[in-house]
């Protein structure tokens, strides 16, 4: 009897049971890679969208008449310890101009004397305050304002968080 040349049936299944280990394992490997990826943009995104913010606020929006530019700043609704989340303040040419949060958004007013033209800036904020310094507090004298924004996104069943922090001397 002549001897034929071939993989027998049980060679056959161990090499497809081996096979679809390893791919299995790659599917796994690429799902893992996928979640970490899609957390990590997310995570860019809100530190992109805090760092523009702060810098709009203290710089102001198109560069000019920013808080670090205000002649004087007021934190309206503030009580001890000198915390709000909204701030008025004065620019070089006299116009007062706004931040404020609503609903979960940072919002940037240009005239606080003229209804519309209210724009916002960022959104998923979970936090905002402007503190006054109070010669006792980090901030220092009353020249100087602290901002502290936080933002927050749920990215596939995960809480995707920042918060920045800055004080800001105002020229006064």
């Amino acid at each position: 009897m002549k001897k034929v040349k071939g993989f027998t049936i049980p060679e056959i299944m161990i090499g497809m049971v081996i096979m679809l280990l390893v791919m299995g394992a790659a599917l796994t490997i690429y799902n893992m890679s996928q979640v970490s990826w899609t957390e990590g943009n997310a995570q860019i995104g809100i530190e992109r969208d805090a760092s523009i913010a702060m810098g709009k606020m203290i710089r102001g929006i198109s560069g000019v008449y920013g808080i670090m530019d205000a002649k004087s700043v007021n934190t309206p609704n503030a009580a001890p310890p000198n915390i709000d989340n909204t701030v008025v303040f004065t620019g070089v040419d006299n116009v007062n101009r706004s931040f404020y949060l609503s609903n979960g958004e940072l919002w940037y007013d240009p005239n606080t004397s003229t209804s519309g033209g209210e724009s916002r800036m960022v959104k998923n904020v979970s936090g905002l305050e402007f503190r006054r310094g109070n010669g006792t507090t980090q901030y220092g004298s009353e020249d100087r304002l602290g901002i502290k924004l936080a933002l927050q996104q749920m990215v596939m069943s995960k809480t995707m968080s920042v918060t920045l922090y800055t004080a800001v001397k105002v020229r006064n």
